[in-house]
Formats: C-alpha cells, sequence, structure tokens
C-alpha cells in the first residue's frame, strides 16, 4: 500500500510558517483556525504513519 501526504494540509503548514501564525494563516485560506489546526494535526498524524 503506498501512502502519502495530503497536499492542501502540507500547504495549509508551509503558508502558517511563511505568515508566522495559525491566525494569518487561516485568514489567507479563508477558514477557521480550529480548520487549519484539524489540517496541521492531520499532517502530523500522516506523517508520523508514512513508511519512507
Amino acid at each position: 500500500m503506498t501512502q502519502s501526504l495530503d497536499i492542501p494540509s502540507l500547504r495549509s503548514f508551509i503558508l502558517a510558517e511563511k505568515l508566522g501564525s495559525f491566525s494569518n494563516a487561516a485568514d489567507s485560506l479563508n477558514c477557521s483556525q480550529a480548520a487549519l489546526s484539524f489540517r496541521i494535526k492531520k499532517l502530523e498524524n500522516d506523517c508520523a504513519t508514512l513508511r519512507l
């Protein structure tokens, strides 16, 4: 089985890093901070289970 990273979650993480905060990233993505946090938590879980 092939595992891969969720691209929207990865983009959300990169944007949060680039903008310096979840709040700014959420505003830029037109979503709530809770939705952004959920995406980034999903990315963390995906990275923890990804087999390289």
